[in-house]
């Protein structure tokens, strides 16, 4: 079962009263991290979005460490438009290093630049279950460089979204992800003009015979 919560005042009677796998919080205001993380930990969640929820920075980082570090069931995690800052990544990555449910991680519109990116990268490169990253939407320019050293020996993911960004050296980073045969969609845009901002809609022929991925764009 699926549930959309916008009142956090009613999160704990909704959650104790119907068996939830699946938890959609929408404009929430998390004041209370600690405890709203022992209370998703007790309902064993399959899925988790967080999406335009006001968390506090000190929050999000101690919801990563109390709850997604101690979850052994999460396996679909979507933060979406909250802003995370490098705090919060940094606890996120913490994660990742250790964390053995996760394939799916959605991190979209939360304005995450290349510092903070170089931290996730960290975490992802001893990560052994995720397949599905979406980093869509944010400020990522050559940190992505940093994201493709970690992930081209990581044969766990099959599908990266880099689309809404400002790729600086798209080409590189297509060319060191090429040895990692198991990735085979990247998405690097959504409409052709975004795909022209990359610089390498020209090169496109040479991009298609170093890579077997597919390039995706609408």
């Amino acid at each position: 079962m699926s549930s959309d919560i916008s009142d956090f005042a009613t999160i704990e009677k909704r959650l104790n009263q119907e068996r939830l796998t699946r938890l959609i919080l929408k404009n929430v205001k998390v004041f209370e991290a600690k405890k709203l993380a022992k209370l998703l930990i007790s309902k064993n969640l399959t899925a988790l979005t967080l999406k335009d929820c006001k968390i506090e920075n000190e929050h999000m980082a101690l919801f990563a460490r109390e709850y997604l570090a101690n979850s052994s069931s999460l396996a679909d995690l979507a933060i979406i438009d909250i802003a995370i800052n490098e705090e919060g990544i940094i606890a996120i990555a913490n994660v990742l290093k250790v964390n053995s449910t996760l394939t799916s991680l959605k991190l979209n519109d939360n304005r995450i630049g290349d510092s903070e990116i170089e931290i996730l990268a960290d975490g992802l490169t001893t990560n052994t279950t995720l397949t599905t990253i979406d980093l869509s939407g944010n400020m990522i320019a050559r940190g992505a460089n940093k994201l493709a050293e970690s992930l081209k020996n990581n044969t766990n993911i099959t599908s990266l979204i880099l689309s809404r960004n400002s790729i600086c050296g798209a080409v590189t980073m297509m060319c060191k992800l090429q040895i990692n045969s198991n990735l085979t969609t990247l998405v690097l845009a959504r409409r052709l003009k975004e795909l022209h901002r990359l610089r390498i809609h020209h090169q496109i022929g040479i991009v298609f015979s170093l890579c077997h991925y597919h390039i995706f764009y609408n």
